[in-house]
């Protein structure tokens, strides 16, 4: 079964209207906590963002199917963000699931875990700041039989992924309860999750009873997870699904008062991390989209149990970046959002997790007012991911005095602060190749001494290609990870008039990780193979320079000294030639000319 779920922010609840004599012992004692999620589960039309979180939510878990299309789940995450909804990512595959499942899991069957399924849609969610977890299991002792290695290697692997595209997640396990220590050992809660999600279908007493003054009530199951995870020390947190779909009619269906008196029994606790609506709107059974008798509750129970939502303690609910990513500036921005308007922030309220690339960045900074302020950071020395937190200790308060809650946030946004190298081509190395014959494909003469490269093609109806030439692997680190690639040639003339580009369709650019044969031009550079071609480039010299950008080729930059330490770029016209017999071709400056005018790579890196 695909789960869809919409979160929202509550307060820490006292426990009210429960029988306490009906308590487990056991189960009794538990530390009074704050809820962070509230939830409704299964949300089919983009717009209920809006509608739901106009109720108090806040964040979604959203059933992506890993077969979709990047521009769907774009238009996914941009509508929650527009509703101020941030996202948990519930994975499915609805072409080739995993086999003998109870939901159409997109992990095939291993032993220590296989991501290879869901990459590509953490590629795109890892691109908003709104995307903060994905589920890596459901019911797993019983419907989709996976071994704790196996999940345990999933959660690793999903967070692991997500922070190196720059996201810190958290991975939800729909486990139902936890069981006892024979089918759950303590050792292996926080292994296999970061939120156990539970469930006890109460409603018409299909499993257990939601009276709480049955010792048979869901409220125990609450009050004995919790009290595992703590015993345990398993930094795990929970959270609980109320059934409001019907399986026997509407034999289990609630009244609004059931609904609304069992589910603040259920938060006032203090033993949940987050409380759900299951669901909201499946679409194959009613549920609480069909009961719009029962909507209400999703307000009331935000605004109306013992310590309300909206009366709760203000959390951080998102860090954001202020300004553009990768960066090199000297300092940065960030964007801090907070559940409520809060008092008391400084400096010393944040602090910073970087790479081992990264020296010396500081907070150097902090403006705002109300729920929204701006953090500036001075990025220091060297170059890594940078990302802003808030630590246990910040004294941030509502106007209330009541203090931050959840604490430490580490999921905001990290920017990427890069380091810049600029290589010049090889004066040496570079230069142009005329083609044998119009359609020969291959150089018959070459240039390496011309102070110009030549785009285009002769009277012959032969074309013009030019090899670039540099030495990379000396001046970056074997390590470097590289986030952009630019390409600067300048403009020196026209033989044949109009636009070349343009007439020929656009500059082709080959890349090659070392020598297209040797480090010094040849006739064979002229049709030898590249690693990775980009373009056409249709575009015009900006100050006299044009500039490609060849970020998608940055797989193939060369870091390493040996065996040439070099990176060759081939350029040439998408057309060979224009058919008209009269010589046409674009003039760039070469590496032979003066040290100004050269070509540049620029390369912008980071080291983890």
């Amino acid at each position: 079964m695909t789960i869809l779920a919409l979160i929202a922010s509550l307060a820490g609840h006292k426990l009210i209207g429960a029988n306490a004599s009906s308590i487990s012992k056991d189960a009794q004692a538990v530390p009074a906590r704050s809820t962070t999620y509230y939830l409704a589960d299964r949300v089919l039309k983009k717009t209920d963002f809006a509608v739901l979180a106009n109720w108090g939510v806040n964040t979604a878990i959203v059933d992506f199917d890993v077969n979709g299309s990047a521009s769907a789940w774009r238009a996914a995450f941009e509508s929650a963000r527009a509703a101020n909804v941030n996202i948990v990512i519930w994975p499915s595959d609805w072409n080739n699931p995993r086999p003998n499942c109870g939901w159409e899991a997109p992990y095939p069957v291993s032993a220590n875990g296989d991501i290879a399924k869901v990459k590509r849609l953490l590629d795109t969610a890892s691109q908003y700041s709104n995307f903060i977890g994905i589920v890596n299991a459901h019911e797993s002792f019983w419907t989709c039989d996976m071994s704790f290695d196996e999940m345990a290697g999933l959660k690793d692997k999903l967070k692991a992924y997500a922070l190196s595209k720059g996201r810190a997640i958290k991975v939800w396990n729909y486990i139902d309860n936890l069981y006892d220590k024979s089918m759950l050992p303590d050792n292996q809660i926080e292994r296999i999750m970061d939120v156990a999600v539970t469930w006890q279908h109460c409603a018409g007493n299909v499993e257990g009873t939601c009276n709480t003054s049955s010792k048979s009530s869901a409220l125990n199951m609450i009050l004995s997870d919790r009290k595992r995870i703590d015993a345990s020390k398993a930094q795990v947190e929970l959270v609980f699904l109320m059934q409001t779909f019907t399986t026997r009619g509407y034999s289990t269906k609630f009244t609004l008062d059931e609904l609304q008196k069992y589910s603040c029994q259920f938060l006032d606790t203090s033993a949940l991390d987050g409380f759900a609506f299951y669901t909201w709107d499946a679409g194959w059974w009613p549920d609480l989209h069909s009961w719009k008798e029962l909507q209400p509750a999703i307000p009331y129970i935000y605004n109306n149990c013992v310590n309300s939502p909206s009366a709760s303690a203000p959390r951080v609910t998102s860090i954001v970046r202020a300004g553009p990513n990768p960066a090199s500036a000297a300092s940065v921005k960030f964007t801090v959002k907070f559940s409520k308007p809060v008092k008391d922030v400084d400096a010393a309220d944040f602090q910073l997790t970087t790479g081992s690339g990264l020296a010396a960045a500081a907070v150097s900074g902090v403006g705002g007012s109300g729920g929204v302020y701006t953090v500036t950071v001075k990025t220091g020395a060297g170059s890594g991911l940078l990302r802003l937190d808030v630590p246990p200790g910040a004294t941030i308060a509502d106007l209330q005095d009541n203090p931050l809650a959840g604490l430490p946030f580490t999921g905001g946004q990290p920017y990427t602060i890069v380091a810049t190298a600029a290589f010049t081509s090889i004066p040496t190395q570079d230069g142009y190749a005329l083609e044998a014959s119009e359609t020969s494909g291959a150089g018959g003469r070459m240039n390496n001494a011309s102070a110009t490269l030549r785009l285009g093609d002769d009277a012959a109806r032969r074309q013009y290609r030019s090899v670039l030439s540099f030495v990379t692997g000396a001046n970056l680190p074997d390590n470097a990870v590289v986030a952009k690639v630019t390409l600067r040639v300048k403009w020196q003339g026209v033989n044949g008039g109009g636009d070349p580009v343009r007439i020929f369709q656009g500059i082709l650019a080959d890349i090659k990780k070392g020598v297209f044969k040797t480090a010094a031009l040849e006739l064979a550079d002229f049709q030898a193979a590249p690693d990775k071609t980009l373009g056409p480039f249709n575009l015009s010299p900006s100050g006299g320079w044009y500039a490609l950008n060849l970020t998608a080729a940055k797989a193939f930059v060369n870091k390493l000294d040996a065996p040439s330490g070099l990176t060759q770029i081939r350029l040439r016209f998408k057309l060979d030639d224009n058919n008209n017999k009269i010589a046409n071709f674009l003039s760039l400056f070469s590496g032979n000319a003066d040290a100004n005018s050269r070509p540049q790579l620029i390369v912008q890196y980071y080291v983890p």
